[in-house]
């Protein structure tokens, strides 16, 4: 699959309803690297770190996607899923 329709596929996904707002996102190889906030059960700031990936075609999130409730530790691995 090329960058562009990797790009319109992510595009395409629904935002995710406990962290719509995006912070970053980038392509990296055959997957989406996404960075995301938003408000948990108690309106405490959570953030969203998701990695979609490639497979038959569409992009899925992986099971390395996982939330996070300080934003340190979401862009470390943000930043851990980008180099690996």
């Amino acid at each position: 699959m090329t960058r562009e329709q990797i790009e319109k596929k992510y595009n395409k996904i629904y935002k995710n309803f406990m962290t719509p707002e995006i912070i970053k996102w980038e392509i990296e190889g055959n997957r989406v690297l996404e960075l995301s906030t938003g408000r948990g059960i108690s309106n405490e700031r959570i953030f969203g770190v998701t990695e979609f990936v490639v497979e038959d075609n569409e992009l899925v999130s992986s099971a390395r996607s996982t939330m996070f409730s300080i934003r340190k530790k979401a862009i470390e691995h943000y930043n851990y899923l980008l180099n690996n």
